[in-house]
């Protein structure tokens, strides 16, 4: 990312995309496809063709995302079945950490990151809800399939008073769904939690070596009995036998204190490990519904965007700075040697903070701002 001369360009790593935008005179434009002229904002035909759409697009985007998302879930809960082996992978170590840190003069942020050496945004695939209190106040997050995967989130504090009490509770919902095992089944199951895969395989392997399977029945036994208060149970109604005598996870749960002098509260959880478990999977689509769906999801960014440069440009560009950035360079050639800010790639963790990321950029183009001003300020103007 390079600012020359007053124009910040933004590379969206997409073919179909490519925003410019100049500081100057704030007039913006943006180029789709491979269009030779730009498409400008005020044009009113331009504005009319995107707002026609927007609702079609929005609905058909948050539907191939929805579909997708459960079939992904679906195909997954399937394959633990067909590769239980899969699943005694390791489990992941996992840091979650709880951060307080000065946002302006009468805020503070508090940050919740979660982090792991190879597997990215663990937040949002592992868990789908926090619920947080900090001092007196309120704040929940939950996960939204069309917004951004993330491995962490923040708050905004206003005027809070150090020490100050957190408490959270964060929600698991994992990849292949985890369940608390009821006490009759665990001296069967040996397991204290486990996939409904591995349960259902402990018990029938119990059922076998107990010489309970006759037919397509599954005698029970005493420790049957007690677990399922039944006699007898079809064996293709096993898993869902097993199923409603589960219990969902327990969130995890903390609550600390957090000071200026010690600002962070870390802990280290375990977490099933599924990158052994096959995830290819076959097209949801044919091409050309697939073909015509994304380009109804790529209109949505289009629009989203459009309207986010049309309310504010300046945090339009730090929105596009913090969605996609890792490096940021910002410099000027009006002098030889002019200002320059450069700053190494950021945390992963930390970059998929968004907040994090529009005050991060904030702050850095204020200063490569003033450092500019202050550099011409020693120079003569020309006449």
């Amino acid at each position: 990312m390079l600012c020359k001369k007053g124009c910040l360009e933004i590379d969206k790593f997409h073919k179909f995309t490519k925003t410019v935008i100049n500081f100057r005179n704030i007039k913006m434009y943006y180029a789709l496809g491979t269009t030779v002229d730009p498409v400008k904002i005020d044009d009113p035909n331009c504005q009319a063709a995107f707002i026609s759409e927007s609702n079609e697009t929005q609905l058909k985007a948050a539907h191939l995302k929805l579909i997708s998302f459960m079939r992904r879930k679906l195909r997954l809960e399937m394959n633990s079945f067909a590769h239980t082996p899969k699943l005694d992978a390791p489990p992941i170590n996992v840091l979650i950490s709880a951060k307080v840190e000065k946002f302006d003069e009468k805020s503070f942020r508090f940050f919740l990151t979660t982090f792991e050496g190879k597997t990215p945004n663990i937040l949002s695939e592992y868990f789908d809800k926090l619920v947080v209190n900090i001092g007196d106040q309120h704040f929940e997050w939950t996960r939204n399939i069309e917004g951004l995967e993330l491995d962490g989130v923040e708050f905004i504090l206003k005027n809070p008073s150090f020490p100050i009490k957190v408490s959270y509770a964060l929600y698991p919902d994992f990849p292949v769904s985890y369940f608390i095992v009821p006490d009759d089944l665990r001296a069967i199951t040996k397991s204290n939690y486990d996939c409904l895969a591995k349960i259902v395989k402990s018990v029938s392997h119990y059922a076998e070596t107990q010489q309970l399977i006759e037919g397509n029945t599954l005698t029970c036994d005493n420790a049957l009995k007690s677990a399922f208060n039944l006699e007898t149970i079809p064996l293709n109604q096993l898993p869902m036998e097993v199923r409603s005598h589960l219990l969902p996870l327990h969130p995890i749960v903390a609550n600390f204190v957090i000071d200026k002098d010690k600002p962070r509260h870390n802990i280290n959880v375990k977490l099933p490990d599924f990158k052994y478990l096959p995830q290819s999977d076959s097209p949801l689509f044919s091409n050309d519904i697939l073909a015509e769906l994304t380009k109804f999801a790529e209109l949505k960014e289009n629009i989203e965007l459009l309207s986010a440069i049309a309310r504010n440009p300046f945090e339009a560009i730090e929105a596009e700075i913090a969605g996609h950035a890792s490096y940021c360079e910002l410099s000027d050639e009006a002098n030889d040697k002019g200002p320059c800010i450069s700053v190494d790639q950021m945390n992963p963790a930390r970059r998929s903070t968004p907040f994090y990321w529009q005050a991060w950029t904030s702050d850095y183009a204020a200063r490569f701002l003033e450092e500019n001003k202050q550099i011409h300020s020693r120079y003569p103007s020309k006449k």
